[in-house]
């Protein structure tokens, strides 16, 4: 499965519905940003979302971008294609192994 094709599955935007982002991407709702995206999908699938396709550009400005799915020792590789990316990390959620991120455009 692609990334893009994972992406219809995975990557979810949410503004009073839900859909996948295929759909925003396709036009179907003319939703250019959301306040809330989630992604729960593993950390490089994440950051290929961050660095090639522009994941946190669908976040409105005063948005968040709900990452989870991630290994914990994959993290540090996580926060940093958020900064590239333009963004911030707000709040770091840790449960045993795994680590969720709440960001945001900085």
């Amino acid at each position: 499965m692609s990334t893009s094709q994972q992406l219809h599955f995975d990557a979810i935007v949410c503004d009073g519905h839900c859909d996948t982002l295929g759909d925003v991407l396709a036009g179907r709702y003319g939703l250019a940003q959301a306040p809330v995206v989630v992604a729960n999908i593993l950390a490089p699938v994440i950051i290929q979302l961050l660095r090639d396709d522009g994941l946190l550009d669908y976040v409105a400005p005063d948005g968040r971008l709900i990452l989870s799915g991630i290994i914990l020792e994959q993290g540090p590789a996580v926060e940093g294609a958020i900064a590239e990316a333009g963004g911030q990390v707000i709040r770091t959620i840790t449960t045993g192994d795994w680590v969720t991120y709440i960001a945001g455009p900085r």
